[in-house]
């Protein structure tokens, strides 16, 4: 049985970043998912929303392929969501006494 998590919902960059992070092709990642490539490409742009079946199947599929848990995979995203909340606009920000700076 799959349980929802609420971390189990994915952005397009999230997408695209664990799949790269995994070395996969998104030709491969298609096939592995059981979807189109070109839907892949659709949902990495951001022109097709990443429905949590297909983010939680992202995650089992990977955890699979690599030996790994799937909390393994939770974590790793999440410690990526950490890292892009401290950048903006692709730099990262520098913190002093309380603030935050550019």
């Amino acid at each position: 049985m799959f349980m929802t998590q609420p971390e189990d919902a994915m952005t397009p960059n999230e997408m695209r970043w664990l799949r790269q992070r995994a070395g996969i092709s998104q030709s491969m990642f298609a096939g592995w998912l059981g979807i189109d490539k070109n839907t892949v490409a659709r949902m990495e742009r951001g022109e097709i929303q990443i429905r949590i079946p297909i983010a939680r199947l992202t995650l089992y599929v990977l955890a699979a392929l690599f030996e790994r848990t799937i909390d393994e995979y939770r974590k790793a995203l999440a410690r990526h969501r950490r890292t892009q909340a401290t950048t903006v606009g692709g730099r990262a920000r520098k913190k002093t006494k309380g603030t935050t700076q550019r």
